[in-house]
């Protein structure tokens, strides 16, 4: 009977270290009201004490919680071990389903339920001084959890950072005194993400493993991975389905019941993802049931990609992703199905391709704004005159058909006429292309013509660009001294300039230049005055 009992008391211990583990601080440096009310399901018996059962009648202490309905997905196994007096909610009646525990928030819980304390005065981590809200019970289950030794020999807690699976394991294994066996390179063909598992706890989740306490899922121990308090719930509400002790009398034998934990078990198990993408592009060849990806990024890829995943069973399933380190790296995405058990691991694994471009092309090629006539990326040589009287050199653009990847460099023309040259080498920096534009400057206009010549206002009779000189007579008696007015045929770039006449008779001369201000023509016009 007294060794039943011990295995008895044991297990009950292991059950109530899961359960205070995973519901109790919400994140805060004071206790959450799971711990500051009085233990229900606690009875004293003995030195130890033992679990009490939930019996029918207590369901009017039962916290109705705000954040869980009936249609939640782990409403019911809340609901039994609530029953039980195993889990409480919070003073706003709330049960916080989603929270995460800490290393210090565990430690807290780990203290409680092991009923342990403190024998040193000693600091043993540290960035947990005594002044500290968690420093008694940090103390107090050290050697019941994890820490962080620094190369100079130095330890820290880290107690904001989140309890993780890989935690729990080394607390159950040493809850129950159980004697941690090497893996002898055992724990890698078990695991295949061996990597993940810290290696100074490998012992301990070997253990684990070989004693049946953390099993883990398709192969995986996930051993950074975070349990919800809902997740615990659905957890520990089938590990009393598997483990549930029934006192059939005061003989020395008692009998452990063990049922199926799935049986009228309503939770999906759909750990799956319906699309798996990279930098926003669905992952090539994705499938559900594919979990490996390799991608290869083109050569001279330094940003890590970003990738993102959807769930198949929506609302129900949660993918937790872990983005690459760096590259070449592997992105892994981990799917827990509703079940809070079942999981699948995708992987993304990163490599940058080593095959660089040689593409020297351009895509386009401007001289002040437009592009050049006749442009053809194949086409290396252009020739642009540009206007009669041109000096200032004009700009060049030039934009690679290999974006991010090829380079161009201009050098521009140095005066008028000149040549602009543009390099453009590929992303393999050796091949290259060179684009030249010649520019040239167009003669200047000789044209020192007339396209209108008149006498207030009215045109000259007979008036002709090429006839230079005209005669007009005035009517009797004029004395007022016409106006003469000229415009070019070369407009905006001949000049006329009108000398009037300064009496009658007298003459008006309209002196013209060209463009090239050498070219120059005159005409003249003679006024007389009519004798009778």
């Amino acid at each position: 009977m007294r060794k039943s009992m011990k295995v008895l008391l044991t297990v009950m211990v292991v059950l109530t270290l899961l359960t205070t583990s995973l519901c109790s601080v919400y994140a805060k440096p004071r206790e959450s009201d799971d711990e500051r009310q009085s233990s229900r399901w606690q009875q004293q018996q003995g030195q130890h004490g033992q679990q009490g059962q939930w019996q029918q009648g207590e369901t009017d202490n039962i916290n109705i919680f705000e954040d869980v309905d009936k249609d939640f997905w782990a409403y019911q196994a809340i609901l039994d071990l609530t029953k039980r007096g195993i889990l409480n909610g919070y003073s706003d009646k709330t049960f916080k389903p989603n929270a995460n525990v800490t290393r210090s928030e565990f430690a807290k819980m780990l203290t409680k339920t092991l009923n342990l304390t403190s024998t040193g005065n000693t600091q043993t981590f540290a960035d947990v001084p005594p002044s500290s809200w968690e420093y008694n019970a940090v103390e107090a289950a050290k050697n019941y959890l994890t820490g962080y030794q620094t190369s100079n020999g130095t330890l820290y807690f880290y107690g904001s950072r989140n309890a993780v699976r890989e935690d729990m394991a080394v607390a159950l294994v040493k809850a129950l005194n159980l004697t941690v066996e090497s893996d002898n390179g055992q724990l890698q063909q078990i695991y295949t993400d061996y990597n993940a598992i810290s290696p100074n706890l490998r012992n301990y989740v070997y253990t684990a493993y070989k004693d049946g306490i953390m099993i883990g899922s398709n192969g995986m121990f996930a051993p950074q991975g975070n349990l919800t308090r809902a997740q615990a719930a659905t957890l520990l509400e089938r590990a009393l389905q598997k483990t549930e002790k029934v006192t059939v009398d005061d003989s020395d034998s008692q009998k452990v019941v063990v049922g199926n934990s799935n049986t009228g078990s309503t939770l999906d198990t759909d750990a799956t993802l319906s699309n798996l993408t990279v930098n926003g592009t669905t992952v090539s060849g994705f499938a559900a049931n594919i979990f490996t990806y390799n991608v290869v990024l083109p050569a001279g890829t330094t940003a890590i990609p970003t990738v993102a995943a959807t769930v198949n069973d929506t609302d129900k399933a949660a993918a937790t992703i872990v983005q690459a380190a760096g590259l070449p790296g592997t992105a892994t995405v981990i799917v827990t199905a509703q079940d809070g058990i079942t999981q699948k691991i995708y992987t993304v694994n990163f490599t940058v391709s080593t095959v660089l471009d040689t593409d020297a092309t351009l895509s386009n090629l401007t001289v002040n704004g437009t592009t050049v006539a006749g442009f053809n990326p194949a086409t290396l040589a252009y020739n642009v005159v540009l206007p009669a009287g041109t000096t200032v050199v004009p700009t060049v653009v030039a934009t690679v058909n290999d974006t991010g990847k090829a380079t161009a460099v201009i050098t521009p023309a140095a005066s008028l006429p000149g040549t602009t040259i543009i390099q453009v080498t590929a992303q393999d920096g050796t091949t290259k292309k060179i684009y030249t534009i010649n520019f040239t400057v167009a003669a200047l206009d000789t044209d020192a013509t007339l396209s209108s010549l008149t006498v207030n206002g009215s045109i000259i009779a007979g008036f002709n660009a090429n006839t230079l000189t005209y005669n007009v007579v005035l009517p009797m008696g004029t004395t007022a001294v016409p106006t003469v007015a000229a415009a070019v045929n070369d407009t905006g770039k001949a000049t006329a300039t009108v000398i009037q006449a300064t009496g009658l008779p007298g003459t008006a001369t309209v002196v013209v230049t060209a463009q090239d201000r050498t070219t120059q023509k005159v005409y003249t016009i003679n006024f007389t005055v009519s004798a009778s």
